[in-house]
């Protein structure tokens, strides 16, 4: 039997990490959130045009490793137009989350669905080990370790 490709297993790699960064990202804004007092807040399937949804909100997250040459996240202006269509179409009020996250969590938030850096936009906490306070996460990822299962 042949290995698989090593450049394809990599990619595969990286597209696993990046995913799960997202996904820790959505539950650290997500208990950032609670504390700010927003009530019932869920999270989205993985297609969605939002990631969290509250009452009368709608959350689109982005996490990013803090050691990233820019600390900024935005979406196109296709994907700005039918979020903000959506937005409307549900009575929602449009936001966006940016995490910052590795051993540490900063999350910031600004109103609306664009293109922001992380100084125009409003720190709203930071967790020292977000994987012991938020409780979402493991320190042993599959892809740090993938022959061995964790101890």
């Amino acid at each position: 039997m042949a290995l698989a490709n090593k450049g394809c297993m990599l990619h595969q790699k990286n597209q696993f990490q990046k995913h799960q960064m997202g996904f820790d990202g959505e539950h650290v804004a997500m208990n950032a959130l609670n504390k700010l007092g927003y009530k019932g807040i869920q999270t989205t399937s993985h297609k969605h045009t939002f990631d969290l949804l509250s009452g009368r909100t709608a959350f689109e997250v982005k996490a990013l490793d803090p050691r990233a040459i820019h600390h900024q996240m935005g979406v196109s202006a296709t994907q700005k137009a039918k979020k903000l269509a959506w937005a409307v179409a549900n009575k929602k009020k449009a936001k966006s989350v940016m995490v910052l996250m590795n051993d540490f969590a900063e999350v910031y938030i600004k109103g609306g669905v664009g293109k922001f850096r992380k100084g125009s936009m409003t720190k709203i906490a930071r967790y020292d080990d977000w994987r012991l306070e938020v409780g979402a996460g493991r320190t042993d990822r599959l892809v740090e370790s993938p022959l061995r299962p964790p101890p």
